[in-house]
């Protein structure tokens, strides 16, 4: 059942103090985002075969500037990041010697399908769904999902190592559609997010991919829409605070704008622009 509720950020009382620091973020934002559009630090990074990585520290300083500045730059940016990512190569597998490439390869194809994103003005769904597959198979050389969950030692700040481990699973899924494997996961290890009063940047994201996965399993209804809506703007204002603070997030701010997209995929049949996105994480803020 669709519904018209859209999803627009509710920053309340943040709305002024956000209002007032995006000013003064936005130097920091065009001059990081500058320092990835460097035809000659591309060549570099594509002869040492490190382009794949450089790419995902571009993206989301293209997500940042897009949140942040609203310029007429933004295509362009994209554009040229979007070039660069076929001369990073296909990058199909991770190497069993290199356990970063587990999570640096899926990095890769996710910032692939965003920047892709503001060049084409649709998310392409065919890099996640190789994201989603290259970790699904490396982790199953680990010993299996279940395996890695359960080697977490539970210890000091356990809560947050495993969210971080796993919100971008989360939040690739919940773009894809997903909903079993959310659920599946979900009710193997991540139900101790319900107690946390506070939990991390990356907990948020595993809570709104829960949320949203039982909305849209449940039809819809306005009550499920709403907590769905509800654990979004969570995740809004937990990155809002952070641009006050000037502080870094805790999680990549493209996984939250994939978060919104997937929201209104799965809520309203709608396929947002990344302008858009980036409009109703603003709120009233703009």
């Amino acid at each position: 059942m669709a519904s018209d509720a859209a999803f627009i950020y509710a920053p309340g009382k943040r709305a002024d103090a956000l209002r007032e620091a995006l000013p003064l973020r936005l130097r920091a934002a065009t001059n990081g985002l500058r320092s990835h559009l460097d035809p000659e630090a591309w060549r570099a990074a594509h002869e040492s075969r490190l382009g794949y990585s450089e790419m995902v520290f571009a993206a989301d300083a293209l997500f940042r500037y897009a949140y942040i500045a609203h310029s007429a730059d933004l295509p362009e940016a994209g554009a040229f990041l979007a070039g660069q990512v076929p001369l990073c190569g296909e990058q199909r597998d991770v190497a069993p010697s290199n356990e970063t490439s587990l999570v640096t390869v899926p990095a890769f194809h996710r910032a692939a399908a965003a920047v892709r994103w503001v060049h084409e003005g649709m998310l392409p769904l065919q890099p996640l769904s190789t994201a989603a597959r290259i970790r699904d198979e490396g982790r199953a050389r680990q010993g299996g999902l279940q395996s890695i969950i359960d080697g977490v030692p539970h210890d000091g700040g356990w809560q947050r190592a495993l969210a971080l481990i796993f919100s971008a699973d989360f939040v690739t899924h919940a773009a894809l559609g997903s909903w079993d494997w959310i659920e599946d996961v979900a009710q193997r290890g991540f139900l101790y997010l319900d107690a946390l009063k506070t939990p991390s940047a990356d907990g948020l994201l595993i809570q709104f991919c829960r949320r949203l996965s039982t909305c849209v399993r449940k039809g819809c209804t306005a009550d499920e829409v709403e907590r769905a809506r509800a654990a979004l703007d969570r995740c809004a204002a937990s990155w809002a605070d952070s641009v006050i603070a000037g502080q870094p997030w805790d999680a990549s701010l493209v996984l939250l704008f994939f978060c919104v997209h997937a929201y209104e995929q799965a809520v309203r049949g709608a396929m947002l622009s990344v302008t858009e996105a980036s409009r109703a994480l603003l709120g009233g803020a703009d």
